[in-house]
């Protein structure tokens, strides 16, 4: 039993021990705050004292709020694998479940009656709506404390609903895009303000106006409130009214630190949450104070049994092929490949990664993650006679490089007496094991690491030189080249093209380089992503002489043979690489992986299709293709790697985060075993983790000045609160807090548990009316595509589901419960026509929550289609820009040559786009000038060149969600001039980002660490992106479906002169 106590004390003194107490709430009465720690509810004196243990379930439960009567607490858990609202009374007892939907339901308030339930939750919107349909903005619903009927309150996005004392008006803050809820100081359009909506007008009115966020509003009676605002340069308190022209006033004057969490009692008394402390106000004019929190409680974890199934990320064979060195959650192990016998190597909090095997096979290299940097290390055999490491007593780890420097990547060369790797990430050197000297191969200049570990290269069999991979000159891709271990010559471009040429490693002996590229691949119509292939650079005429011999020729020499053909050295002569490259496959594929036998006969690589990895072989003289065999990959680490043995028989495959191993001769599979269930220090592990996103942000991110954020006070500010988190639900929101003083966009820390066995919500696929309360579900519309729009009888607006396979519908039943895990099964509906007093039944099978989404998303799509053809008289065409890749630009073009290839412009709709990489596909497409015209003989509508770019005016709709290359490509279009933007100022987060998953695969962050730069040299993040005519949709246009941007776009387009006609011959 721990007690873990916060002394009291007023703002600024010392607390005993860190805490992380989150979501404070005082009770109506001011008497009692709930809380939540370490996944818990705890309730404690507003006076400070000992906390009392609420809920003690092993799902998270936070977000807690008040009834009116302060009875009972209504919270947030994902007991059932999403967030569902529970009610729970505040004495303590069971709670009960109130929400069933398999979307996340977060609580924010009572209704003043006490009898429903605010929450948050993305379900389906309105049917007249104006909002794109999607599952990452939500809006605000009623749930009965009954646990009944759902209702909608507000139809558009909208957060922190709170309604007045008289219950005729309620406050709430907007949400207008994607951006991180912990990020803060930026100023821009994104930002969140205050909004008051009032019950009787049906009208929204907008309270504040900074540029920098103002969330949380509290009323203190009907005129005045309370709200959270970064005005002062960090989230403190104000004060403001409903009334015109008030000037907000200050309450808190915090300035390291936000204030989260804000709550109000009747009497006037405050409650909220600073770095992880909860203060007391007791009035507006007193300063706050650290109340003194006492709670005993025993260690939820201290080390934890965990499961490595299909969490391998890194594999190496070793040079005897009896076993296999792997990484998994951040620890080296080695398995025999024939028996389940599995030997720890590392047993550290730290990472590790980059294993290699000494030539010999006793000793391994890798790198670690220690004293706050990279560095080299070597585990060793002790006892002689232990052959192998599976099964090996006694290990001497020795510290083979450490400083400073960043050193990771180790690979030993062939001979075993040197070591390369990478220093600082971009660097390649090589370090002499016996003189325990490093020399530099090339100093990085041409070498740029987007994410740790993509720099590749290998050694050669005579350990004189490497392949690796390098810059072209002035691009943003990579070509294979060769380099000397001595460092005495320059690095010599290889592969000598403009594609992406990567994964470079040696073949035939020594006499070739092997790569993977795209240059015959099909590339993806828009946005990166194409079909790979394996090349094979020959680096003597010899190895070149023999890849060309005939199938006849070839059987004449036996493989045991082969190796002496290569007895006679020849010297390389990368200079004539370009006239001897071949490509070594017969089709482009997903290619993850390929190797050559050694006998130089047969290449054997790993293509992915459908979650499905394709195990293919090719004989290059019998001109033989064959599919091995396929593994099953979904749901694992994502890593893959395709390994041969000496003697060319085996295959080791790493898919899906498991081994296997393959006969390449029969193509028979086994998946190797190997002990599963290792025991971590789960404490000790985030502690590491944390110190590695720390490091992360300070070694990568985009500008060395960190946007100006003292990133060594907030490190340490926050490493302090540390030993008070004891879930991944904290780590990563106490994470997320420190990356949001960074004032950046794509970052941000996530938690993503898997739970298969969770509920998930089947779809009807209706508009339903959420104001029924009778009877069954009332149906407003049902929606097009659905199952329930495919059958015979069509369903009228006003049509009851009076049952679901035979059981009724009562008046006020919440009908969720009995979709769950329906998806795909047959359900037999009864309906009820009041119109005609008609009955009957139908089977329907049900749809999924995702295919709901793309049913609505193009029912939407229809509707803007139909919008723009009414506003202009059939003579715009309208397309929406979904996704920023490959499957948004082929949407694009179908879309624009499909339905509006005779429309005399077009409007580009980018509204709630979340980026990608497309902007330099749309931008050319958008930018097409007609250069002729077809004209066959009696034919004059056939258009002409270029046939597949548009080349009429046009004009971008953009908003304030738009992110990332979605705010790229209105920069693009507006500074090409193609044409005008409308709508609304885009945020500045033109920026890309690597998002690092862990060694613990459930935590990945971003780092926005690529920076873009506009031709006046500024910088695109955090530089706003004014459109040419601004123009906003205000919350009643939202709700109704009025859409004043694509008005404006249209009038805008309509008033531009008719294009020139072209001319064409006379007398045809």
């Amino acid at each position: 039993m721990r007690i873990i106590t916060l002394l009291a004390a007023t703002l600024g003194l010392a607390q005993a021990a860190p805490q992380w107490l989150r979501y404070p709430a005082i009770s109506p009465n001011g008497e009692t705050i709930v809380f939540t720690r370490g996944a818990d509810l705890y309730t404690v004196p507003s006076s400070g004292g000992e906390a009392r243990s609420l809920t003690q379930h092993l799902a998270r439960d936070y977000h807690p709020i008040w009834s009116p009567d302060g009875k009972s607490i209504a919270f947030a858990s994902n007991r059932h694998g999403n967030f569902d609202v529970f009610l729970i009374s505040a004495k303590g007892g069971k709670a009960k479940r109130i929400t069933f939907h398999s979307q996340n339901d977060i609580p924010t308030s009572f209704t003043p009656d006490g009898k429903k339930v605010i929450f948050e939750s993305t379900r389906i919107d309105a049917p007249e709506s104006l909002d794109i349909p999607n599952r990452r903005v939500g809006e605000t619903y009623l749930a009965p404390v009954s646990g009944g009927r759902i209702t909608k309150l507000l139809a558009i996005p909208s957060e922190n609903v709170n309604f007045s004392p008289s219950g005729k008006q309620f406050l709430y803050h907007d949400r207008k895009g994607y951006e991180d809820p912990w990020r803060k100081h930026h100023t821009s359009s994104v930002t969140r303000d205050v909004w008051l909506y009032d019950w009787d007008k049906k009208s929204h009115r907008k309270i504040t106006n900074f540029v920098g966020e103002d969330r949380n509003p509290v009323w203190i009676d009907n005129k005045e409130f309370l709200y959270l605002s970064e005005k002062s340069g960090c989230f403190n308190i104000w004060q403001s009214s409903i009334k015109k022209n008030t000037k907000p006033k200050q309450l808190t004057t915090f300035d390291k630190h936000p204030v989260r969490f804000l709550s109000r009692s009747k009497n006037g008394k405050i409650a909220f949450s600073h770095h992880g402390n909860i203060f007391v106000q007791e009035k507006g004019n007193e300063a706050p104070k650290k109340i003194r929190v006492t709670i005993q409680t025993d260690d939820k974890t201290n080390s934890e049994m965990v499961k490595l199934s299909n969490s391998i990320t890194e594999m190496v064979v070793s040079p005897k092929g009896n076993e296999i060195a792997f990484i998994a959650r951040g620890e080296i192990f080695v398995t025999s490949i024939d028996h389940k016998t599995t030997k720890r190597i590392t047993n550290t909090p730290e990472q590790e990664r980059s294993v290699s095997f000494h030539p010999e096979g006793r000793q391994l290299v890798y790198a670690s993650e220690r004293n706050n940097s990279w560095n080299l290390y070597t585990t060793s055999i002790a006892r002689e006679e232990e052959k192998s490491f599976y099964l090996s007593t006694t290990l001497t780890e020795e510290t083979l490089l450490a400083g400073d420097d960043e050193t990771f990547q180790p690979i030993w060369s062939p001979d075993g007496k040197q070591i390369a790797y990478l220093q600082d990430r971009v660097q390649l050197r090589v370090y002499d094991v016996e003189k325990k000297t490093s020399t530099t191969l090339h100093d990085g200049s041409r070498s740029y690491s987007y994410s740790d570990g993509d720099i590749e290269y290998s050694w050669s069999p005579d350990s004189k030189n490497l392949l690796t991979m390098l810059l072209q000159k002035q691009r943003w891709t990579e070509n294979v080249f060769l380099v000397a271990a001595d460092g005495k010559s320059e690095p010599i471009d290889l592969s000598r093209n403009g594609y992406y040429d990567m994964a470079p490693q040696w073949s035939w002996n020594g006499e070739a380089a092997l790569w993977i590229s795209n240059r015959h691949g099909k590339k993806s119509h828009g946005s990166w992503g194409s079909e790979l292939d394996i090349y094979a650079g020959f680096l003597t005429n010899r190895a070149h002489r023999l890849f060309q011999l005939t199938e006849a020729e070839r059987d004449e020499i036996k493989d045991e043979d082969w190796e002496k053909l290569f007895e006679e050295k020849k010297k390389l002569d990368p200079e004539g690489v370009e006239d001897r490259i071949e490509r070594l496959s017969i089709h482009s594929t997903n290619l993850e992986g390929a190797v050559v036998a050694p006998n130089g006969r047969t290449v054997f690589y790993m293509g992915s299709e459908r979650e499905k990895f394709q195990i293919w072989s090719h004989d290059f003289y019998k001109k033989e293709t064959k599919l091995l065999t396929s593994l099953g990959g979904a749901g694992g680490s994502g890593s893959t790697d395709i390994q041969i043995s000496e003697d060319g028989k085996n295959l080791f495959v790493l898919a899906g985060g498991s081994l296997h191993k393959i006969g390449t001769g029969d193509g028979k599979s086994k998946s190797l075993s190997y002990a599963s269930e290792i025991t971590f220090d789960l404490a000790a592990e985030r502690t590491e983790m944390f110190q590695h996103i720390w490091r992360q942000v300070r070694e990568k991110f985009h500008r060395t000045d960190i946007h100006g954020t003292d990133w060594d006070f907030y490190g340490k500010e926050y490493k302090k609160l540390l030993p008070a988190i004891n879930n991944n639900y904290d780590f990563a929101e106490m994470v997320s807090e420190m990356l949001g003083e960074l004032d950046a966009s794509h970052t941000g820390c996530f938690y993503r548990p898997s739970f298969n066995t969770g509920d998930s919500t089947a779809s009807l696929g209706i508009y339903h009316d959420w104001n029924h309360n009778g009877p069954g579900i009332r149906i407003l519309e049902v929606i097009p595509r659905s199952p329930l729009d495919l059958i015979d009888e069509k369903l009228p607006a006003g049509t009851i589901i009076e049952k679901i396979n035979g059981n009724k519908i009562a008046a006020g039943e919440n009908h969720i419960k009995r979709l769950n895990r329906k998806a795909g099964e047959r359900v037999l509906l009864s309906f009820f026509n009041p119109a005609d007093n008609k009955r009957w039944e139908e089977v329907i099978r049900l749809i999924s929550g995702g295919q709901e989404g793309e049913l609505l998303y193009r029912r939407w799509l229809k509707k803007m289609r139909q919008k723009t053809e009414e506003l202009s008289g059939g003579k715009l065409g309208y397309v929406h820009v979904r996704q920023m890749n490959d499957s948004g630009f082929r949407d694009t073009f179908a879309s624009v040559f499909g339905h509006h290839s005779d429309k005399n412009a077009l409007i580009v709709d980018t509204r709630f786009n979340g980026g990608g990489w497309l902007t330099e596909d749309l931008t050319t497409f958008l930018s097409g000038k007609t250069f002729l015209r077809f004209y066959p003989r009696g034919q004059s509508n056939m258009g002409g060149e270029p046939l597949f770019r548009w080349t009429k005016p046009s004009a971008v709709i953009m908003g304030e969600g738009n992110y990332s290359d979605a705010h790229l490509f209105p920069f693009a279009y507006k500074t090409l001039e193609i044409g005008k933007l409308v709508g609304m100022p885009v945020p500045g987060t033109g920026t890309a980002v690597w998002w690092e998953r862990l060694h613990d695969r459930t935590i990945i962050f971003g780092i926005p660490q690529v920076s873009t730069i506009g031709p006046n040299g500024n910088y695109l993040e955090n530089t706003q992106l004014e459109p040419d005519i601004k123009v906003a949709n205000n919350p009643e246009d939202r709700e109704s479906g009025k859409d004043r941007q694509l008005e404006t776009a249209v009038k805008h387009l309509l008033s531009l002169p008719a294009p020139k006609p072209w001319t064409f011959p006379k007398g045809q």
